[in-house]
């Protein structure tokens, strides 16, 4: 589907790279679903293993996967 964005970063999603995405094509007039993933609004501690705040806030391979599927699922239900 042409007419959705996901982004996906390292960074919380309300201030990140999917934030802009959506601000910039709003301010365009470019009308798209957008779906970031991210990490939560909240305080990480620095000294966790990339990989555990990956997999816990589903931003690994399967996270990332399940979380497109669900989204395009909920588009068509």
């Amino acid at each position: 589907d042409l007419n959705t964005v996901v982004t996906v970063e390292e960074h919380n999603v309300g201030l990140g790279f999917g934030a802009i995405v959506r601000h910039d094509l709003n301010n365009i007039g470019v009308n798209r679903r957008i779906h970031c993933l991210g990490l939560p609004a909240k305080f990480l501690f620095g000294s966790s293993p990339r990989e555990w705040a990956q997999k816990e806030f589903g931003l690994d391979a399967d996270g990332i996967r399940n979380s497109i599927r669900h989204f395009m699922k909920s588009m068509f239900n």
